[in-house]
């Protein structure tokens, strides 16, 4: 059976290759010009890279949005998907809706932990949510010198001071 099918793919011919005294007998192999061949048109490569889109989105939503296993899983370039998210809208708003679905997701996590009584996560919370009440580890300092000139130094307590953070407005 196997035999027959190759057949139906490949017709064999002999040829007859003389050189000098001495004749060689070879046989060559060549495709069966009834088999098809796959051609590369525009519209098969519009519909291969639409399949490698929906695959990418597939494995996007099933990493929870991180990129480097999502191209491992599909076979594409790093590079290609920045380039989808450039070009193509649609791509682009279906990533971002896997990335906001990530942060809901993420943010469950950190609302179970607070409710555990994690205080590390609680004082995270506070201090990037409740700056108004005095959390946060950065200080807005304005100052004025004689001249009315002001000057608005941002102070983050958990680096060193650094005499380039002081801005002139």
């Amino acid at each position: 059976m196997e035999k027959e099918n190759k057949k139906l793919t490949q017709r064999k011919s002999k040829a007859t290759l003389t050189n000098g005294d001495s004749e060689q007998k070879t046989e060559i192999t060549e495709p069966n010009p009834t088999t098809k061949r796959k051609e590369t048109t525009l519209e098969s490569v519009k519909k291969r890279i639409a399949e490698n889109k929906a695959k990418m989105i597939d494995a996007l939503s099933k990493s929870l949005g991180l990129v480097s296993p999502a191209i491992r899983s599909v076979g594409i370039d790093r590079d290609t998907h920045y380039e989808w998210l450039k070009i193509d809208p649609d791509y682009a708003k279906r990533v971002n809706e896997i990335k906001e679905s990530r942060i809901d997701f993420v943010e469950g996590k950190l609302s179970e932990a607070i409710n555990n009584l994690n205080p590390t996560l609680i004082m995270f919370y506070l201090n990037r949510h409740a700056k108004s009440r005095g959390y946060g580890r950065d200080a807005d300092i304005v100052l004025q010198d004689e001249s009315g000139k002001v000057f608005k130094i941002v102070q983050n307590f958990g680096d060193r001071f650094d005499d380039s953070s002081a801005k002139s407005e």
